[in-house]
């Protein structure tokens, strides 16, 4: 068999059903949404961190 001249190229199938890689795919797009949405909760967190230091610091100055 040579691959290169296309030899049985019929016989190939991916693993998996076309149900299958589209649950995979979805599970991998979820997964990335799921960690910018912590990446923002995590900056929004600092952010509030910091805006209340400020708060503070001014009223102890004035």
């Amino acid at each position: 068999m040579d691959v290169a001249r296309g030899d049985n190229c019929d016989q190939f199938k991916p693993p998996g059903s076309i149900e299958d890689i589209q649950k995979l795919k979805d599970a991998v797009e979820a997964s990335y949404v799921e960690r910018r949405v912590y990446g923002l909760y995590i900056l929004l967190r600092k952010i509030h961190k910091t805006a209340i230091e400020r708060l503070e610091r001014a009223g102890r100055e004035n």
